[in-house]
């Protein structure tokens, strides 16, 4: 608990007198530790500036198709390589998965991070820390509860639909057609 409230001892003195309207706090999943958030690392991202491409709080997508399913699929160690030829699947997949276009995929090939930029600022065009600050406070820039790990029902929630005339339930839809949810930012 130690670091979420440096945290927020720290965003309040850097907000000064300026009014904010914090979120509604969000109870913690059981065994969720508040050091385990990921919010604290986009405190300290934002503090320290630490928000270009590469950088930040930011980490890989989870899938349950990645490059670890692939080669245990094709009896491959996680050092290995599938070629063209061993590939069992479509070859129009194959060429899409081989990035490089080498003819062979590897763990590499799954890596969709961009790399680090050198040589250049990593705060460049983007808006100043109390900026940053006051979103995460307000709850428009992430959330200090983590999301459901793969593998894990979602929470259920209420949405209303594009045109507003009505609300749709998660809940509603289990045990139905197959509904894929995509938590994360894409901006």
């Amino acid at each position: 608990m130690g670091k979420v409230v440096v945290a927020a001892c720290l965003i309040a003195a850097l907000a000064g007198a300026a009014p904010l309207r914090a979120a509604p706090p969000t109870p913690l999943p059981d065994g969720v530790e508040p050091e385990d958030l990921e919010w604290v690392e986009m405190v300290a991202a934002i503090l320290t500036g630490n928000l270009g491409p590469g950088e930040g709080w930011f980490h890989p997508s989870q899938s349950r198709y990645g490059w670890q399913w692939l080669a245990d699929k094709h009896g491959v160690g996680p050092q290995g390589e599938i070629t063209r030829d061993a590939f069992r699947g479509p070859p129009a997949l194959f060429a899409r998965l081989d990035r490089r276009g080498k003819g062979v995929l590897r763990a590499a090939d799954f890596d969709w991070s961009p790399p680090p930029r050198k040589g250049s600022p990593s705060s460049a065009g983007m808006p100043d820390r109390l900026i940053l600050l006051r979103g995460l406070l307000a709850g428009e820039l992430g959330s200090p509860a983590p999301g459901p790990k793969l593998g894990r029902m979602a929470p259920d929630f209420t949405l209303p639909t594009p045109d507003g005339k009505q609300r749709v339930r998660l809940s509603d839809f289990r045990n139905r057609k197959p509904v894929v949810l995509i938590f994360g930012s894409f901006t």
